[in-house]
């Protein structure tokens, strides 16, 4: 190897199985999430911005596979549930907590958590929200949810404490407890939850997959993902054109069925569009699509 650096990093999933390997490149701290159906020892990997770092030359690592505890458990109602291994996902400053137990699988999503990008900003936070149903969000179709075994529930009043983050290990400790009512049915039901999840960083394959709008002030963590120049939060129309040069396609202002829809641009990329929405000048909201998406065949060329 042409370092001496050594990464940690932590694997999930079950023999058998493919399995994630989660770790960091201690050169630039990018956080990767490798896919192999057994894990080589030693594991060696490669960072892919190894060309910016300090060397200038690429560099591979042996990741040292930290063992460390995830999991933990699960109570719903009186029901205490053992969960064996379990991950957590930051997007668009919410949280999303994935686990797996014995008898079912369940997750807890849309849990907002600000400004945050990364998982060490959540360490120490508490968020509480007394009444989800009618809490303002940057998106109003994610709100807080509860699936576990098939069920899906609606979460209407949540506290959740982050405990720790581990970096080298990229673990999440956390522990929430919230009411949520099944859809569709008159049940409620209690849950509180003490765990440890493994980090799983973004990629550029979901970002262009997720479909769902970014507020502006993440773009210029989401958009170098795709190869893409940062834009900062107060970036106006004509600062994206001077990036980007003339878009593809604009549109916006009213509509017959749909009212007065806001100015938008966007422009075509060889696996996705970028789209622009734009409110006063200033840019709002950027959402990625994938051209062979459910809405490609909409976009003109």
């Amino acid at each position: 190897m042409s370092s001496s650096a050594k990464a940690i990093g932590v694997f999930g999933g079950s023999q058998g199985e493919s399995r994630s390997i989660y770790w960091r490149c201690p050169e630039c701290g990018t956080a990767y999430d490798d896919q192999c159906m057994t894990v080589p020892d030693p594991y060696i990997a490669v960072c892919d911005l190894a060309a910016n770092h300090a060397t200038k030359a690429p560099i591979q690592f042996e990741v040292i596979l930290a063992p460390t505890p995830i999991g933990g458990t699960v109570t719903i109602d009186q029901r205490e549930i053992l969960v064996t291994d379990a991950f957590c996902f930051l997007f668009n400053g919410c949280l999303e907590i994935d686990f797996e137990s014995p008898g079912a699988d369940g997750s807890c999503g849309n849990i907002p958590f600000g400004d945050a990008t990364e998982f060490s900003e959540l360490a120490g936070q508490t968020i509480s929200i007394a009444d989800c149903f009618n809490a303002t969000y940057d998106n109003r179709f994610f709100k807080p949810s509860f699936v576990f075994d098939h069920d899906y529930y609606s979460i209407s009043s949540l506290r959740v404490y982050a405990i720790r983050y581990t970096r080298d290990s990229n673990v999440l400790s956390l522990t929430f407890e919230f009411e949520a009512k099944l859809d569709d049915s008159p049940r409620t039901i209690s849950v509180r939850s003490q765990l440890s999840a493994l980090c799983r960083p973004v990629e550029r394959s979901e970002v262009i997959s997720r479909l769902e709008p970014i507020p502006i002030r993440f773009a210029k963590t989401y958009l170098p993902l795709l190869g893409l120049p940062a834009i900062s939060k107060d970036s106006t129309c004509a600062d994206v054109i001077s990036l980007f040069g003339e878009p593809d396609h604009q549109g916006g202002g009213n509509h017959p069925i749909c009212g007065l829809i806001p100015k938008w641009i966007r422009y075509t990329f060889p696996s996705f569009y970028l789209h622009f929405q734009i409110e006063c000048h200033v840019v709002t909201k950027v959402t990625i699509m994938s051209r062979e998406g459910p809405f490609a065949a909409s976009f003109p060329e």
